[in-house]
């Protein structure tokens, strides 16, 4: 079973993705996770700390599914591609935690210490088109920018299954990773 964090972090991120941040209550956070007032008070000072608590957690599950099978030993367009396929695969498969990282990622709710401390895949992908610029094979651009530019794709695409306009089988997301990278490539 669940400790009472878990299940607090949980119920926050089930609430608002069902009504919204502003329409959830620690009150309904408490009757969603099963715990009393005193017990979320006792994990967490505040709903800011509660949000930027489940933040982090979120941000560091993804980082390390896109980390899985990653070889920071090969060559610049396959790590890219593992990362991205990573990614891809834990937003199709994490719904409601994606959706809650993008609105929240640069939310005025999420302290930017907090965001600083982002997860080693952002900061391995970053690498990886610094890298890919010292060998020019990757456009001379700042690597955040190439950051949000293909993690803007990757969240798009989500949208798009989760809205049922898109079907990302195999062989679209293969081809959205190569559209996706001849987006940075020189």
């Amino acid at each position: 079973m669940p400790d009472k964090r878990s299940l607090i972090l949980q119920g926050t991120l089930d609430l608002i993705d069902e009504r919204g941040l502003q329409s959830t209550p620690m009150s309904a956070i408490a009757k969603r996770s099963g715990v009393a007032m005193g017990t979320i008070y006792h994990h967490f000072e505040s709903k800011e700390e509660l949000v930027a608590a489940l933040y982090v957690e979120l941000i560091d599950r993804l980082g390390e599914y896109a980390l899985q099978d990653y070889d920071d030993t090969a060559p610049v367009p396959a790590r890219f591609s593992r990362i991205w396929r990573n990614a891809l695969q834990f937003a199709l498969q994490n719904r409601k935690e994606v959706l809650f990282l993008e609105q929240f990622t640069y939310s005025p709710y999420i302290d930017p210490a907090v965001r600083e401390g982002e997860s080693g895949w952002l900061l391995e992908l970053g690498k990886i088109f610094i890298e890919g610029q010292e060998q020019e094979i990757i456009k001379p651009m700042n690597p955040e920018i190439l950051i949000q530019m293909t993690m803007g794709i990757l969240m798009y695409l989500v949208r798009g299954q989760v809205a049922g306009k898109l079907v990302l089988d195999t062989a679209v997301k293969e081809a959205a990773i190569e559209a996706c990278w001849d987006t940075v490539k020189r």
